[in-house]
């Protein structure tokens, strides 16, 4: 949402005088990210200095997002010839990515490519993706080892706002190509699902996320032609989500039922 925002803002304002898409798109994307990373930076500080729970601190900060992006489009971005929907003006052409088989297919898909290849890399061939994961796993051996927990975790997390608030600026480029109301159903939940499918491995969560988008699509598909709830997108990912989560513990604890015998006293 805030890369998304701050992407707009780029568009319509902050960049509307430039006429070269390459630039536009660069710029934009850049703006994303920024926001992305500066967003994610308070639960980074707050996790490596006041040791909260990033958890409920980015939940709690992903609907002070949204709800600020409602009140832009509800107000002061609203598009005075939207008729009265909640939503910003159109971005211009050259903000806009191109697109590939009339127009179903745009290069926002080689940008996560791209993504995918450098992380794969750097977790697997350098030692600060080596470090990441060793406080990730254990902080008190990489505390042993020397390893900085608190600029480690504040570097993860604001790469990974900083990853987010680039998706959010590719969905405006390339889908929306303007900021409205409830613009993503759920996409960060989604891929947190993706992820732990893939067990974390960049190059694998290309492919379970294209495998569950198109499950989601299905989904919309039954919804239309067989009128089931939309709710049931909902309950099939929870459904799918502690599946795994059933199965990695049943693989990584063995449970066994230990009948005590009744002790005699003589």
């Amino acid at each position: 949402y805030m890369g998304a925002l701050a992407a707009t803002w780029g568009a319509l304002f902050l960049f509307k005088d430039v006429s070269s898409p390459l630039a536009m798109i660069l710029l934009l994307s850049i703006t994303g990210a920024v926001a992305g990373g500066l967003w994610a930076l308070i639960p980074a500080l707050m996790k490596a200095f006041a040791k909260t729970d990033e958890i409920v601190v980015t939940l709690m900060l992903n609907y002070v997002a949204i709800f600020w992006v409602d009140y832009l489009v509800y107000g002061p971005w609203k598009d005075p010839k939207g008729y009265g929907f909640p939503g910003t003006a159109p971005f211009p052409d050259q903000a806009k990515l191109p697109t590939l088989f009339n127009g179903e297919f745009h290069v926002g898909f080689f940008i996560a490519l791209a993504i995918a290849v450098v992380l794969f890399y750097v977790y697997r061939k350098t030692s600060w993706g080596m470090n990441s994961k060793i406080v990730g796993d254990n902080a008190q051996a990489a505390r042993y080892s020397g390893i900085s927990i608190v600029r480690y975790t504040i570097i993860a997390l604001v790469v990974s706002g900083a990853i987010a608030g680039l998706g959010g600026a590719v969905q405006m480029m390339g889908v929306q190509h303007r900021l409205q109301h409830g613009f993503s159903p759920g996409y960060g939940y989604t891929a947190i699902i993706v992820a732990w499918l893939a067990k974390l491995n960049p190059i694998a969560i290309l492919l379970v996320s294209f495998l569950f988008g198109g499950l989601l699509v299905g989904n919309d598909q039954l919804q239309m032609f067989y009128k089931l709830p939309m709710a049931l997108i909902s309950v099939f990912q929870g459904l799918v989500l502690f599946s795994l989560l059933g199965g990695e513990t049943i693989s990584r604890y063995r449970l066994r039922i230990v009948k005590e015998e009744a002790a005699h006293i003589e």
